[in-house]
């Protein structure tokens, strides 16, 4: 696991890291799926993680699943990939495939009553400015230069790694 602080839903840049964390983990032809498994059959499971408690959040990526000796690989796979991140600028079709999956999840998960009630009480308690309904207009209003902006910002060199390794392994 590779983690990083990141702003809570209170922040600007809230859904820029939605859209960014998509781009790297969200389905089969994402970034770090086509970088790790497929072209290097490292790990099993891999992907990002974006959450947040009111002002705090973190994002995080991880990986599981592959032989200890290809740990300095993946790692350094992954911060190529976000090298690529902070310094081009994503196609056209990876933000539109990545806002459509993001939009129709989010518009799946609305059926549940049980997710609108726990999106209106965490709102509530955090006190934070937040429409639900709105979700997906604020998707929408991401640029691919709001995604590598979220990149350079919050995915810098100031991240904490974990490791849960066999005995001995050195990191």
């Amino acid at each position: 696991n590779l983690g990083w602080r990141a702003p809570g839903w209170n922040g600007e840049d809230t859904y820029k890291l939605e859209v960014l964390d998509g781009i790297l983990s969200n389905g089969f032809s994402s970034r770090l799926f086509q970088r790790l498994r497929d072209e290097r059959g490292i790990g099993y499971t891999n992907g990002s993680f974006f959450d947040s408690f009111g002002d705090e959040g973190f994002f995080l990526i991880y990986a599981d699943g592959f032989d200890p000796k290809r740990f300095e690989e993946a790692k350094e796979v992954i911060l190529n990939e976000l090298e690529d991140l902070k310094v081009n600028l994503v196609t056209d079709r990876e933000l539109r495939k990545t806002k459509n999956l993001l939009i129709s999840q989010y518009s799946d998960s609305l059926e549940s009553l049980e997710f609108r009630a726990n999106n209106i009480l965490v709102r509530e308690l955090d006190n934070e400015p937040y429409d639900f309904r709105k979700t997906s207009d604020y998707v929408e209003e991401i640029t691919k230069e709001d995604v590598r902006y979220a990149a350079q910002r919050y995915l810098t060199d100031q991240y904490t790694l974990t490791a849960l390794v066999p005995e001995g392994f050195k990191v």
